[in-house]
């Protein structure tokens, strides 16, 4: 899987109505806080790690150039489910046009 495919992934994972999150990496089906892929719920960057398998992925690399640090962007005050999805969708297509 690609580091665009982990975006891709991450991104329809957090893109249903209430499944991205903020201040917290992951909720499970009670609404407790958990670093499970498990969770049914996500922030950005417990997304990235749980479609990548790995936390330190390519594709958390790629988004974190993009924004800085993952947990403060996703969880700013005026930060928006549609935006989060928007830009973790548009890193992965600029992933795609600069690989060769």
């Amino acid at each position: 899987m690609t580091a665009a495919d982990v975006l891709r992934k991450a991104a329809d994972m957090i893109e249903p109505e209430g499944c991205w999150i903020q201040g917290a990496w992951g909720l499970d089906r009670e609404g407790k806080v958990t670093m499970s892929a498990n969770a049914v719920r996500w922030c950005a960057d417990w997304a990235i790690a749980v479609a990548a398998r790995d936390g330190y992925s390519p594709a958390r690399q790629a988004l974190k150039a993009a924004v800085g640090s993952i947990p403060i962007w996703n969880d700013a005050p005026n930060q928006t489910q549609t935006n989060v999805v928007a830009t973790m969708r548009s890193v992965a297509d600029k992933l795609e046009r600069e690989t060769p």
